[in-house]
């Protein structure tokens, strides 16, 4: 069974279009990421292979939205 994914989203708010994430899981393979807005809309998604690895949000609106990561160990969501 898959558990929660825990981590952090720094700097939040975002500052200079883009942000990291900070955990304590392993990336022996990459985790897959996406970026939903409010209403669950895909606006970005991608791969991290590192947890220091910087997340583009350049051109999208100031707003909130969710980050989501899944990794072989589970799926996590930050806002």
């Amino acid at each position: 069974e898959k558990s929660v994914v825990q981590f952090t989203v720094y700097p939040n708010p975002v500052s200079q279009g883009q942000f990291k994430i900070q955990t304590e899981i392993s990336f022996d393979q990459p985790a897959a990421w996406t970026l939903r807005d409010v209403q669950g809309r895909t606006v970005r998604q991608g791969q991290l292979t590192d947890a220091g690895e910087p997340i583009s949000v350049a051109g999208l609106e100031a707003g909130m939205y969710f980050f989501e990561v899944e990794t072989k160990q589970g799926r996590g969501v930050q806002k």
